[in-house]
């Protein structure tokens, strides 16, 4: 429901919530909505190397405006067989000044520029 909310929000055709695991160091694929590419419902990535873990340790967000040119994406685009990537953004997911995991969009309407990228990233901030 969370994933619908923000991928229909901020114009995306597919949104993942990745959370980070307490018992390891990984992200799992908490929930997913959209096209994208065919992660398992179980899915998991290291917390320590990717993009998903660059956006996790800096807590700050990312945007390839061209995704499909980017090397930092390779193995993403061998998972979304026939989901063409266009464009790829994440965001930190936190509460205060923790990190709970990262949220990542695909596809997202508009979003070439840093407003873009600024505006998602303050919609996934809970503060108290």
């Amino acid at each position: 429901m969370v994933a619908r909310k923000i991928r229909d929000i901020l114009g995306a055709d597919t949104c993942n919530v990745w959370l980070l695991r307490s018992d390891s160091a990984d992200l799992y694929l908490a929930e997913k909505c959209g096209e994208g590419p065919a992660w398992d419902d179980r899915a998991r990535v290291a917390s320590t190397e990717g993009l998903l873990a660059e956006v996790l340790q800096q807590a700050s967000p990312r945007l390839l405006p061209d995704a499909a040119s980017e090397a930092h994406l390779e193995e993403l685009l061998k998972v979304a067989g026939n989901f063409r990537i266009q464009t790829w953004m994440a965001a930190p997911l936190k509460k205060d000044e923790e990190v709970l995991g990262v949220v990542e969009l695909f596809n997202k309407q508009d979003c070439t520029t840093d407003v873009g990228l600024v505006n998602f990233y303050n919609m996934v901030q809970c503060e108290q």
